[in-house]
């Protein structure tokens, strides 16, 4: 039996469903004194810890979340998510979070955290030496379904992460062992320079510096994310990408080219557009293809549900206001 940890101002409101999903549940109720935390730190990693998140509750519990690095999946449960509490768990390497949820709910974002798809789509190649950055990242790109291979240097990328199941390269301009200058150059001479975007990136908290934005940087990149940029940016591309491959196959299977008329007239209508052909259309209730829609509809919704707990890293993005590595257009 999987094991849930707890910590909430209203376990009993989230108690029975977690049980009646399969889950042993330990509780601690929120807040937290401080022996309460020290106890969590001994504890063996859960498959999950659920809490609640928000701007009180991390000023006076904040080191409950240094607690939590290591014991698992951490879900937080939250109303109104401002910059303060955003910027809080990202520090804390937390990308999970859902706002208002029911009980039932919980369950099925739950199982979703729980499920590794182990790169079937390919991989993402990462440098980066910030343990909270490569904690999101890896959560929303195994989340669907690409496999986050962290390097450490430049050498290592060329040496043995780059390779034709590479999607991205994603670099952090500001990880103290990149050689930017050696990363411009190899990138821009090996066969991959037009096959694998670079997505540089920097915590802006940092700011950019001159070096960073000479050198050769716009032969290998447009753009210069920030942060919480690129948690967008990731986790709105890959939920396009799987979902619209979702809508794809669903709409061959419901034969949409050839009675997309069916989604806006009035069913006489229809009948009068189609009357020389209406028995002659494809049979979507054959058991074959009704199987497939059944697949595809219980498919579509696990996708929305692996997004449900990321949208909130999604933002408002204007291309006039992302910083550039001097490459106009």
């Amino acid at each position: 039996m999987k094991r849930l940890l707890l910590a909430t101002t209203k376990n009993f409101f989230y108690r029975q469903e977690l049980v009646k999903g399969g889950y042993s549940v330990t509780e601690y109720n929120l807040p937290l004194s401080a022996d309460h935390i020290k106890e969590i730190e001994g504890l063996e990693p859960f498959h999950a810890f659920i809490t609640e998140a928000d701007e009180e509750l991390i000023k006076t519990n904040g080191p409950l979340f240094d607690a939590l690095r290591d014991k698992g999946n951490v879900l937080c449960l939250s109303g109104r998510v401002d910059s303060e509490l955003k910027k809080f768990l990202l520090d804390h390497g937390i990308s999970n979070l859902l706002q208002n949820p029911r009980a039932g709910l919980i369950i099925s974002y739950v199982r979703i955290m729980g499920q590794k798809q182990s790169g079937q789509y390919g991989s993402m190649a990462i440098l980066d030496d910030n343990d909270a950055v490569k904690k999101v990242l890896g959560n929303i790109i195994e989340r669907f379904g690409y496999d986050p291979v962290f390097i450490a240097s430049v050498e290592e990328l060329f040496g043995s992460a780059m390779n034709s199941s590479v999607r991205f390269v994603l670099v952090n301009l500001g990880a103290p062992s990149l050689d930017l200058n050696g990363l411009v150059r190899k990138f821009y001479a090996s066969s991959y320079s037009s096959a694998v975007p670079v997505i540089v990136y920097k915590d802006m908290r940092e700011g950019l510096y001159v070096h960073e934005l000479v050198g050769g940087l716009n032969r290998m990149t447009r753009y210069i994310l920030g942060l919480d940029e690129l948690f967008s940016f990731l986790v709105d591309i890959l939920f396009k990408k799987e979902l619209i491959s979702l809508v794809a196959s669903l709409r061959n299977s419901s034969d949409f080219d050839n009675i997309s008329s069916y989604a806006d007239e009035a069913v006489s209508r229809i009948f009068f557009m189609h009357e020389k052909s209406i028995f002659n259309q494809a049979d979507i209730l054959n058991e074959k293809n009704f199987e497939k829609l059944f697949g595809l509809s219980r498919t579509l919704e696990k996708t929305i549900l692996k997004a449900l707990g990321l949208r909130w890293l999604k933002m408002d993005m204007n291309k006039k206001n992302i910083s550039t590595a001097g490459r106009g257009g």
